[in-house]
């Protein structure tokens, strides 16, 4: 099959499909193009639809309590209060005790103009012991914690290992799961409390860190002349971290690099495909898994 044109910041290389490969789905933010993104709906459908991995974001409150969010805050574009009214200024999650954070807010009732599809849903965040409660139920979907620590919005790397290893331990799950991170001492963090506990933690370095309201045009051009000028090296940055994998952007995404990666003993997973012809070209690449908002097809 010819592969698909793709506009990317990189040079690809050659299409070739590679032979043997089958990359896992995972269900991006629980399967956003299903239900509200990071919602107990998208959630719990992606999982009675036996997708093969559900990928969710987490986000400490006050009181250190696990909640499936994308961002440290709660805003506008996604959440009101639960009379209905708008939240105004972004209102953090570090600031909101667990009982303030279901209690007084609700998300996923407002139309997602990227997902005119996905139902539109006002339900309170989930939180994590909800979340491993409904995976006991479906042990053969695994789970892509992605822990989402901002300097300054959030608590820190030691407090996320704590609060989230304790629960995933406390569940003695059968799924299989891995964490994933955009700073190499979160990565550290979950290593150091998982090697402490006796507890196998697996790993992914997301790659390059893109911070809160920062432009991901800029940033991503930034990391290709670092990588460039040889200023940047994502195998070694995933390496200094002691990550398994790194994850990566399909737009940054070049075929040597991703060997290289593999070779080192690096596990690829690749976000965030939305259409039928990126998952089926990067599907035929050296890849572990595509992390996508459609997990049962892409438009």
């Amino acid at each position: 099959m010819r592969c698909a044109l793709i506009l990317t910041l990189t040079s690809l290389a050659a299409c070739q499909p590679d032979a043997g490969l089958s990359p896992a789905m995972e269900a991006h933010r629980g399967g956003a193009g299903l239900a509200p993104q990071n919602s107990r709906s998208a959630i719990v459908a992606s999982m009675e639809l036996g997708v093969e991995v559900v990928e969710f974001d987490l986000v400490l409150t006050s009181d250190g309590i696990p909640v499936v969010a994308h961002d440290p805050w709660l805003d506008d574009a996604h959440c009101a209060r639960q009379d209905g009214s708008p939240i105004g200024d972004r209102v953090y999650l570090q600031d909101l005790s667990l009982q303030q954070a279901l209690g007084d807010y609700l998300c996923g009732g407002i139309p997602d103009p990227d997902f005119p599809d996905a139902a539109v849903v006002a339900e309170p965040l989930m939180t994590l012991d909800e979340l491993l409660a409904a995976a006991a139920g479906h042990p053969d979907v695994g789970l892509h914690l992605d822990v989402k620590v901002e300097p300054g919005m959030t608590a820190d790397g030691d407090a996320f290992a704590e609060a989230i290893l304790s629960r995933v331990q406390q569940a003695s799950l059968e799924n299989p799961w891995y964490m994933s991170a955009n700073l190499s001492e979160v990565i550290q963090a979950f290593e150091g409390w998982g090697e402490g506990e006796g507890m196998e933690v697996r790993s992914s370095l997301i790659w390059p860190r893109f911070p809160p309201d920062s432009s991901s045009t800029a940033v991503a051009l930034q990391t290709e002349l670092g990588v460039g000028l040889g200023l940047l090296d994502m195998i070694g940055h995933a390496e200094r971290a002691g990550a398994d994998g790194v994850a990566l952007p399909w737009q940054l995404a070049d075929r040597r690099r991703i060997v290289d990666a593999r070779a080192a003993g690096l596990q690829v997973q690749l976000w965030t495909l939305n259409t039928s012809d990126l998952l089926d070209t990067y599907s035929r690449w050296p890849v572990d898994a595509l992390i996508t908002d459609y997990p049962l097809g892409a438009p």
